[in-house]
């Protein structure tokens, strides 16, 4: 079993009903993944499938290994009624997954 610890999530991706967070994982050796802290029901993360505990791979084509919840943030958020691709893993599978987010005038929480 790792070793994990979920940081308190720092903002919400406006328009994709996301709240994102930083997971620390591994033993002595610990890496930050960005994960998916909450998912609102009626956001365009829910409707594409994200779910809490999946980690953040890659936001508009830009890997987010190494970048800040703020960083991967600022990829996400973008004009209302405008696209944008996410690469992600499955919090309890690994399983790699891609979507096509359309953002939305506000957070459907």
């Amino acid at each position: 079993m790792h070793d994990a610890v979920c940081r308190q999530s720092v903002g919400v991706a406006e328009g994709l009903g996301v709240v994102l967070g930083q997971k620390e994982v591994g033993g002595k050796k610990k890496t930050a993944k960005v994960v998916v802290h909450k998912v609102s029901e009626k956001g365009a993360a829910s409707s594409k499938g994200i779910r809490e505990g999946d980690e953040m791979v890659e936001v508009a084509g830009k890997k987010v290994e190494g970048l800040s919840v703020e960083e991967v943030e600022g990829l996400l958020v973008g004009q209302a009624g405008t696209g944008v691709e996410v690469k992600g893993k499955r919090g309890e599978s690994g399983e790699e997954y891609s979507a096509e987010l359309v953002r939305r005038g506000e957070v459907g929480e």
